[in-house]
């Protein structure tokens, strides 16, 4: 690859950011995070932050202040160690990837309150998180299969949302801005005197999109009921998101900058009715012994255009349930924290792809996929010492897969693989300035949780992955947090695409790199971040299949595609009760490649956001629930593309760019009631 030094802007940005660093500070900031922060999604137990044997980020809601995302995918960007591209206008769907796991539509998985929220496929859309309801987000990078399956080898994203306090609480927003960008949303919660719960979110969407043909209309909504009392929690709700969009595809690598807003694919609409339901129990059985039940039904209904053909998904669903007992217990004056379950996961769907609209005679591809997966964990927290935390745990899975081609007969076949996955981690306390942490895990992964299924061969085997990380973090002197992880992910069997739709086991991958986030405050009121991700993702042993030895091709020492080795953000802030809340946030990622031969890449590209939030209550006394926010993205309107590919399909043979949007405006208010 022909590196690029950083630009300047950057350069000048992490120059400026180290020396707010030695700056003094006067006073702490609020919304550093405190190491003894209680998190759940790393152990599915409750423990402090400081106790966690990985890099774990957590995003509270201060951050979100802090940041002012436009969407999750925005907030996410702050998180070193992610790599994320987006697709394009909307950013309804994007790829995703942990320190150098390729990035993938199907690459995490998002749960909403410790329920799957990925679509029956695994596959990831933001659109479906109501961000005005978020506590907190809480990030796993490791492979969190141990604990969540096959779904989870590239990592977690926990988003857990607000709690009623009172009887009623309500709060609503209007928004518009570039592309006739408009956004309600409305959030209704409440808490009773008897223990019950209830909430209801809804968030529209409806914009023409930066380019041609990238028009968005949705709408979300999520109710919800609970119960909560000293023994007994329970949360039932419900995520039901209806979209009509379009897809304007991929544009010419080496032209896309003279016109990004174009589209060479004719205007035709896609749509999508998508439903995810999760129910979760937690009973305490005695004072040592605590029972969870989870359960959760996803479908999704879809129709779309793209690439030149015509996609239909239906009797499309994913069901999971979980059960597990957790037993806390003391041996010899050594605590334990043991977690025994079982969970079972059934996945169902139908594809076809037509040549012509009408979805009529000219049938191409016709897949039926099922799939079981069968999974038994265990994990021991122990504590020898106040300061030290110990972490093992192991899961077994097995993966049926039956996959029917409609098309084809001869095709279709049955296989079954199972793994046993180990994970051994620790942290140390030396003091709240610096904890050492470090672990070791597995994972594995089916090729349906990982691509699109349309073309399955049955000798195409589940992917592992093996992850190695160390590193430290602390809070000194109550005004600098920081957080620094190495880390090296050996991936063997990994799964790529041979072709448009046609996978195959890529051999062996091997990513190494580092990761560091420092957040400081300054004097003034005004405070600092930035986080900064190196990564070197290579295949280190992989040959393809051929029908003869000599078209056989070997990417030994190839680059991971788009997998950029830095990526480097930096954000500047000033927050007055006077004056409001502004923010600059600057973000440089590298350039990547898009194909396995490492000859098409997409340019390094800096881009920089404004933000500013003003509470009216500074104007009169009677609107200190109104709070005005205004947003300028990529602010230089920088011509930049975070995805690519070595094909747009019919329409763009060629390799193509998804360009990102430009220069944005946007206004918004909201009222708490």
């Amino acid at each position: 690859m022909k590196k690029h030094p950083v630009p300047l802007t950057a350069l000048a940005a992490l120059i400026v950011f180290v020396l707010l660093l030695a700056a003094p500070s006067f006073a702490q900031r609020e919304n550093i995070h405190a190491l003894d922060e209680v998190v759940v999604t790393a152990t599915k137990t409750e423990r402090e932050l400081k106790d966690v044997s990985t890099n774990m980020v957590v995003l509270t809601e201060k951050d979100i202040e802090q940041y002012q995302p436009t969407d999750t995918m925005d907030l996410l960007r702050h998180v070193p160690g992610l790599v994320l591209n987006g697709m394009g206008s909307s950013k309804a769907s994007f790829y995703a990837g942990s320190r150098g796991i390729q990035p993938s539509s199907r690459g995490m998985l998002i749960m909403m309150d410790g329920v799957e929220m990925n679509d029956p496929s695994n596959y990831i859309s933001v659109s479906n998180v109501p961000l005005e309801a978020v506590e907190r987000i809480e990030i796993v990078k490791t492979p969190a299969s141990v604990l969540y399956g096959p779904a989870a080898v590239g990592g977690v994203i926990n988003i857990i949302t607000k709690k009623p306090g009172k009887a009623m609480q309500a709060d609503a927003s209007l928004g518009y801005g570039s592309f006739d960008r408009k956004e309600v949303s409305a959030n209704l919660s409440g808490l009773l005197d008897n223990g019950f719960s209830y909430g209801l979110n809804y968030r529209g969407l409806d914009t023409d999109g930066y380019r041609a043909n990238s028009q968005r209309s949705q709408h979300a909504f999520t109710p919800r009921i609970g119960y909560f009392s000293e023994a007994v929690e329970f949360d039932l709700f419900a995520n039901i998101v209806d979209a009509e969009y379009g897809f304007p595809g991929g544009l010419p690598l080496g032209s896309y900058a003279d016109d990004p807003t174009a589209s060479l694919q004719p205007d035709r609409e896609g749509n999508s009715q998508t439903v995810a339901t999760g129910a979760t129990l937690d009973w305490q059985v005695n004072d040592s012994g605590t029972l969870r039940l989870k359960s959760s039904y996803r479908s999704n209904d879809w129709e779309t255009e793209d690439y030149g053909f015509f996609f239909k998904g239906e009797d499309y669903w994913t069901w999971t349930g979980e059960a597990s007992y957790q037993h806390v217990f003391t041996v010899s004056g050594l605590e334990n924290s043991l977690l025994a379950g079982t969970e079972y996961r059934s996945m169902h769907n139908n594809l076809r792809m037509y040549m012509d609209d009408n979805f009529g005679s000219m049938l191409l591809n016709h897949a039926e996929i099922e799939e079981q997966i069968t999974g038994f964990f265990v994990q021991d927290e122990l504590a020898p010492t106040d300061r030290l935390m110990l972490n093992i745990g192991i899961r077994y899975d097995q993966i049926d897969t039956d996959f029917i081609n409609k098309r084809n007969a001869a095709a279709n076949f049955d296989s079954s693989h199972d793994k046993w996955s180990p994970r051994l981690g620790l942290s140390y306390t030396v003091s709240p300035a610096l904890s050492l942490f470090g672990n070791y895990s597995q994972g594995i992964r089916s090729v349906n949780l990982a691509r699109p299924a349309f073309k399955l061969t049955g000798n195409v085997t589940p992917e592992t992955e093996e992850s190695m990380e160390a590193g430290l973090r602390g809070l000194f002197n109550g005004m600098l947090e920081y957080n620094l992880a190495v880390f090296q992910i050996n991936t063997k069997d990994k799964i790529i695409q041979k072709e448009r739709y046609l996978y195959e086991n890529a051999g062996e991958a091997e990513s190494k790199g580092i990761e560091i986030s420092l957040t400081r405050s300054l004097p003034y009121d005004l405070y600092a971040s930035c986080e900064y991700t190196h990564i070197n993702a290579e295949f280190t042993d992989f040959t393809t299949s051929a029908t003869t030895p000599d078209e056989a091709i070997s990417y030994n020492g190839k680059q991971v595609s788009l997998v950029p080795e830095n990526i480097l953000g930096v954000t500047l802030g000033w927050k007055t009760p006077q004056y409001g809340h502004l923010s600059a946030s600057l973000r440089y990622v590298d350039e990547k490649f898009i194909d396995m031969d490492n000859t098409l890449t997409l340019d390094a590209y800096t881009v920089a956001d404004i933000k500013y939030i003003y509470s009216m209550s500074n104007v009169f006394s009677a609107a200190d629930k109104m709070k005005l926010s205004f947003a300028v993205n990529n602010l230089f309107d920088e011509a930049y593309s975070e995805y690519g590919e070595g094909s747009g399909g019919l329409y763009v043979p060629g390799a193509v760019a998804f360009p990102a949007d430009g220069v944005s405006v946007f206004a918004g208010i909201t009222y708490s009631f």
